[in-house]
């Protein structure tokens, strides 16, 4: 879609980004746009995750503790605790540990590019 579309369905509340942007986007927030875009880290947990419940399982439905998503995530599934939005856990086989996909909010300075481009989507 072109920019004026997409400027359209930000205004409405929708997340909107480019083809090209490699996951960031773009949304309204009491009248300021936000531009938010992804980071990866290590997951920082103690013991007490061990027994933590909340969890939810990408593609499954109900909560589960933390001990039976165990599987899911040796698997390739992402988790998330039922309270969060923007962020999911992962196990990064690379690393052997649990790492965390979170939007983070982002400096964004449009290019003339972007005004003219006609590869913007809706986001989810």
């Amino acid at each position: 879609m072109k920019f004026n579309e997409a400027m359209e369905y930000l205004q409405w509340g929708h997340k909107v980004s480019r083809s090209s942007w490699a996951g960031m986007y773009l949304i309204m927030n009491d009248k300021q746009i936000e531009a938010y875009s992804p980071r990866i880290k290590h997951y920082l947990y103690n013991e007490e995750i061990m027994l933590s419940d909340g969890w939810l399982v990408e593609g499954f439905e109900g909560e589960r503790k933390f001990y039976d998503v165990i599987d899911y995530l040796a698997q390739g599934a992402s988790i998330r605790l039922k309270d969060w939005k923007e962020q999911f856990v992962f196990y990064d086989k690379a690393d052997r540990s649990l790492a965390i996909h979170s939007m983070e909010l982002t400096c964004y300075k449009p290019d003339f590019e972007d005004f003219a481009a006609r590869d913007w989507m809706l986001i989810e």
